[in-house]
């Protein structure tokens, strides 16, 4: 909407404090979540992986009615063939990625 942004570090701060990217922020929060995740010095608990799987799943799913990031991310399906790409690519993932016990 007012040209392109300038660098990743501009568009992080337009992402973190920009009203129009706000809907984002569960999806930032997931992310970030996820890192942490990764990241950590103990390894992850099967309990843990499954929390994450299953929150990253109920996110994922776009709504027609309400507000939030459901009904926008709804709407970004409806815009875009790319997003209904990637978004079944993740749906498939994440089908994929449900750990097995033991």
């Amino acid at each position: 909407m007012h040209g392109r942004v300038p660098s990743n570090g501009a568009f992080l701060q337009l992402v973190l404090n920009d009203a129009w990217f706000a809907w984002l922020r569960p999806l930032s929060q997931l992310i970030a979540k996820l890192d942490e995740l990764s990241e950590a010095d103990e390894p992850s608990t099967y309990e843990d992986i499954s929390a994450l799987l299953a929150s990253a799943q109920r996110l994922l799913m776009p709504t027609e009615e309400g507000e939030g990031f459901g009904r926008q991310y709804h709407d970004a399906l409806q815009r875009s063939p790319d997003v209904v790409l990637e978004h079944a690519a993740v749906r498939a993932l994440l089908r994929q990625a449900v750990p097995n016990k033991g």
